[in-house]
């Protein structure tokens, strides 16, 4: 049996509440953003919030949830599913350097990696970068701001002292290496002094 939309006087098979497919979801889309308008690292691709980075699949998670919908998608559209209807919010990217990216562009580092022992060193190189992309998604300061090929060996200038130091302890393992690190005093902040670390990787 035919039904009528009271809103739009359309004849269908099913109402959603009391009213079609369509005004039903020109109803919810009413309660919705029209557009979402974001920063994006030109870079590393996380949303910026202020001087902090979020990746975005958990950002539109927790945005879907707050708007009581599930997530399909998202690129130039966020599309959503919310009871039952597939709903798109267009979405504005402002591209610009993000806090971290910013600070890997200076030439900021906390630690610097040397490797002296005999090896391929370009894919030592490429192994650190592929693991930096890895853990930024946990330790924003993992970026590699340098890196400078000796006779002897490499030079690879790190944001994060504690990526530096895991990746130190991997390479070791692996290559049977001797490991040696010293600090060097950078400056003294609120009463506290900063060390920058130098972690050598040295033949036994």
């Amino acid at each position: 049996m035919k039904k009528f939309c009271p809103k739009c006087g359309k004849s269908v098979n099913k109402l959603y509440e009391g009213l079609c497919k369509d005004c039903y979801k020109e109803e919810i889309l009413a309660k919705l953003p029209k557009q979402i308008e974001l920063k994006i690292c030109e870079k590393c691709g996380m949303i910026i919030k202020g001087n902090d980075t979020v990746l975005q699949k958990p950002y539109f998670k927790k945005l879907a949830k707050k708007l009581d919908a599930k997530l399909i998608s998202y690129n130039d559209e966020l599309v959503l599913e919310k009871e039952g209807l597939e709903l798109s919010i267009s979405i504005k990217k402002n591209y610009k350097l993000c806090h971290y990216c910013s600070l890997q562009k200076q030439g900021y580092y906390n630690a610097k990696l040397q490797i002296r022992f005999k090896a391929n060193y370009e894919k030592i190189v490429e192994y650190i970068e592929r693991k930096s992309w890895q853990a930024r998604k946990r330790d924003k300061f993992a970026f590699i701001t340098k890196v400078e090929y000796l006779p002897n060996g490499v030079d690879i200038f790190i944001g994060s002292k504690a990526f530096a130091h895991k990746i130190a302890v991997e390479l070791k393992r692996k290559y049977n290496a001797k490991m040696k690190i010293t600090k060097k005093l950078i400056t003294v902040k609120l009463g506290k002094r900063l060390y920058r670390d130098t972690i050598a990787l040295v033949e036994r």
